[in-house]
């Protein structure tokens, strides 16, 4: 029996110190968590700082900051670029009032209710007409480059069979 008492005991003393170990374990987790919620609070103040400072000093060109500044700019005229070109293969206008991505045939925008102007939706046609033009253009001067190319071969070929 005492070979019992022994390994009770053992199995007693090592469940309380797993527990521990366990509590310590969740308790340094939970600290762990309650740092990092609190370095997010400070990134978002940053963050917050960082573009409070933006805005007051986007245009200033003495700022020590300029270069900074200036890609800050740079990347959001590309980003600008680049949901245009979205919206123009997605057939989407721009609302003249709100800003709002609208379909070219859409008479008001859907958002502010403002009248969208007829002249957007002749313009993208006339610019998609443009653009067909120019390709059509090129494709007929590239056949008529191969063309030109299958003659040239066709008169080398006859001449060597004449000879």
């Amino acid at each position: 029996m005492a070979l019992f008492d022994k390994l009770t005991d053992i199995f007693n003393s090592t469940s309380k110190e797993l527990g521990k170990k366990a509590q310590n374990v969740i308790s340094t987790v939970k600290l762990e968590n309650e740092i990092t919620g609190e370095e997010n609070k400070i990134h978002d103040a940053f963050l917050q700082i960082g573009e409070q400072y933006f805005e007051a000093f986007k245009d200033d060109p003495d700022s020590p900051y300029a270069k900074i500044i200036a890609g800050i700019n740079e990347a959001k005229a590309k980003i600008d670029d680049l949901r245009n070109q979205i919206n123009d293969l997605k057939g989407l206008v721009k609302c003249p009032v709100c800003g709002e991505a609208v379909n070219a045939d859409t008479a008001f925008c859907p958002k502010c209710g403002a009248k969208m102007p007829e002249k957007q939706v002749e313009e993208k046609v006339e610019e998609a007409a443009e653009e067909v033009k120019e390709a059509a253009e090129e494709v007929v001067e590239e056949v008529k480059e191969a063309a030109e190319e299958v003659k040239e071969a066709v008169e080398d070929a006859a001449e060597e069979i004449k000879e």
